[in-house]
């Protein structure tokens, strides 16, 4: 096989999405919380991690899960709380049903003890590493953790009936109504809504982490009924529709509005299929239709470059 050859076909297996498919989660309303609103694939999820994607042992002596960045072993809260997504999409699949509830309730355990609750009852699962290109403070906090967080607590408060994941989940969703300058994820600027997964200044509005976001806090307001969860949803989601045009540009799509970085394969199915399911909760065409555009230009951006190595 020539090294053109192998060339195509790492191309062609980067626009298929094998291994990597997205659909809208079940039960979009209500209070009982089933599938996250955008679901994929928990034992194929899984057995990426136990193969060590993240880090090789995959999990530390208490079972939690082990993340290697930058050369070095991290506390990533984002990641505990998917593994803990994943253990539950396993349970609702009843796939190692016991293995399973233990897996997802000692990742929720380690988010509540780790959820650090300042003197106002709000509660944070702060990063304590740097990341490459970003300004961020020594500690900092991350819609895309607190988000996720919380939907797994929620969860755990469901299946256990212990209302401790449910308090601690009121205090993590705190972080939402604050500004990034009191160690919140909230930005407003000319009456637009953001959440920011990186809270640098000027903020930069990674697109996955902001409709991550958004999508947490509707579960949140589905469980709670707090009126001021579904007003900031509902703020949020105008926002997106607003502005998802910026993030296209001639090459790509962007992963943010601050840098020139282009979001690669999964990313795009992961983006589009939450943009789904942001059109199925608030019945906005506007984000089917970009969706169905972003698909469609990232396919066509494939195959073009495809063609132009095979010239």
């Amino acid at each position: 096989m020539t090294g053109k050859t192998k060339a195509s076909l790492r191309a062609i297996a980067e626009l298929l999405p094998v291994g990597r498919t997205y659909r809208i989660g079940k039960e979009l309303t209500g209070a009982n919380l089933g599938e996250w609103p955008v679901y994929s694939d928990p034992a194929g999820n899984l057995r990426k991690i136990a193969r060590g994607c993240y880090a090789d042992p995959p999990y530390d002596e208490n079972g939690i899960v082990r993340v290697r960045f930058d050369g070095k072993i991290v506390e990533n809260p984002g990641t505990v709380a998917l593994v803990a997504l994943n253990a539950w999409h396993a349970m609702l699949r009843r796939r190692k049903i016991g293995a399973m509830e233990e897996l997802f309730l000692r990742h929720a355990d380690w988010l509540v003890d780790r959820l650090d609750v300042d003197e106002r009852g709000v509660g944070r699962w702060w990063y304590t590493f740097s990341v490459p290109g970003r300004s961020l403070g020594a500690a900092w906090v991350s819609c895309f953790a607190q988000g996720l967080g919380v939907s797994v607590l929620l969860r755990a408060a469901q299946h256990t009936g212990d209302d401790a994941y449910l308090h601690a989940a009121r205090r993590a969703a705190g972080t939402f109504r604050l500004p990034l300058a009191e160690a919140g994820v909230l930005y407003r600027e000319d009456g637009l809504t953001f959440f920011e997964e990186y809270p640098e200044k000027p903020p930069s509005h990674v697109l996955n982490g902001f409709i991550t976001a958004l999508l947490c806090l509707w579960e949140y307001s589905r469980v709670t009924n707090d009126q001021w969860s579904e007003e900031l949803f509902r703020s949020g989601a105008g926002t997106l529709a607003e502005v998802l045009v910026r993030y296209e540009t001639a090459g790509g799509l962007r992963y943010d509005l601050a840098t020139d970085e282009l979001l690669g394969g999964d990313y795009v199915h992961f983006i589009t299929a939450q943009l789904r399911a942001m059109r199925a909760i608030t019945h906005d065409r506007t984000f089917s239709r970009r969706a169905r555009r972003w698909k469609r230009r990232y396919y066509l951006l494939g195959l073009k470059k495809l063609f132009s190595r095979r010239s």
